[in-house]
């Protein structure tokens, strides 16, 4: 454990994941919108991932864990971990797979920035029967309050790939 052999992947592998979960954060998850097909499998996926790894650690570790709220924490503690995991892994299938490319003119309603969010517009998608938040569309949002969007869209969500009002 004290060992270069042994400290060295693992900070390489923390700087990898890192640099991946930003590149994620930055490039897919603003685009990328599921719908709920892709939701429910993404739970149904996870939880039985949970129980299936929890089965296992409590059966392998049953000796180690000495306080009765330990075999509730290392479920929930799993599913959390589960969840994100699987919400990237959805996105960036969804963001990857090919799908059917279409384009539309609807109305918006400008979406200020926050500090959890960017600035750009609201606009309802039929395909997912949601209003959703399009980041940074070129052209004045302030005016005319038409935008042009160009969508990807597959079984299990929509890509937006360009947004311009006019």
């Amino acid at each position: 454990m004290d060992s270069y052999a042994f400290l060295i992947p693992c900070i390489l592998g923390f700087l990898l994941a890192a640099f991946l979960f930003v590149l994620w954060q930055t490039e897919i998850a603003r685009v990328t919108f599921l719908n709920g097909n892709a939701v429910s499998l993404m739970l149904i996926a996870a939880s039985v991932v949970v129980a299936l790894s929890s089965v296992l650690i409590l059966f392998v570790a049953r000796n180690r864990i000495k306080k009765p709220l330990d075999y509730l924490r290392l479920p929930l503690g799993l599913f959390i971990l589960a969840i994100i995991a699987s919400y990237i892994g959805t996105s960036c299938f969804v963001y990857y797979f090919p799908g059917a490319e279409t384009q539309y003119i609807t109305s918006y309603k400008i979406a200020y920035s926050s500090r959890n969010s960017c600035s750009g517009v609201f606009i309802y998608d039929h395909e997912l029967n949601d209003e959703i938040r399009v980041c940074y569309p070129s052209g004045d949002v302030e005016t005319n309050h038409r935008v042009f969007i160009m969508k990807k869209s597959n079984r299990y969500g929509i890509v937006v790939k360009a947004a311009a009002t006019f």
